[in-house]
């Protein structure tokens, strides 16, 4: 229920939604400005026994408007722009449920990838990212005969 500018229980409605927005903050639930206003594209994380994939839900993402990085101290960064394209001549939109703009997300990526052996695909919507895992040499052993 919201209540008008002059009523007297406005000041407490305005409490109690800053209380819920900082259980909801503290809780790691998106609030409804993040919810509203931020693109968060669903990623699942898999691994095997020599990779680690990333698939990434792009829909609408163009593979040109599309930046992967990975920085010195390991953040693996998409950055994108989703455009909106309205059809010509329409130029009033009633409703808007999906979202648009530039975005970015990041990960930190563990120790023991192969940062120079990444590979990246789009397919159907989708950002595939495989990163090697480094292969473990195991030290020689020098075997010294006993005399």
């Amino acid at each position: 229920m919201r209540f008008g500018h002059n009523h007297p229980l406005r000041d407490f409605e305005h409490i109690a939604r800053r209380i819920g927005q900082a259980f909801a903050e503290e809780q790691g639930y998106p609030t409804h400005s993040e919810q509203e206003y931020s693109i968060k594209p669903a990623t699942d994380i898999l691994e095997d026994e020599n990779n680690i994939y990333f698939q990434v839900e792009l829909p609408g993402v163009k593979k040109e408007g599309s930046k992967l990085s990975i920085s010195d101290d390991n953040i693996l960064t998409i950055s994108a722009n989703k455009e909106q394209n309205l059809p010509e001549g329409v130029n009033v939109c009633c409703r808007q449920e999906r979202k648009f703009g530039n975005f970015q997300r990041s990960f930190k990526l563990p120790d023991g990838l192969d940062t120079d052996k990444i590979f990246a695909k789009f397919d159907s919507g989708v950002l595939n990212i495989t990163i090697a895992k480094k292969v473990e040499v195991m030290p020689k052993e020098n075997v010294i005969n006993i005399d």
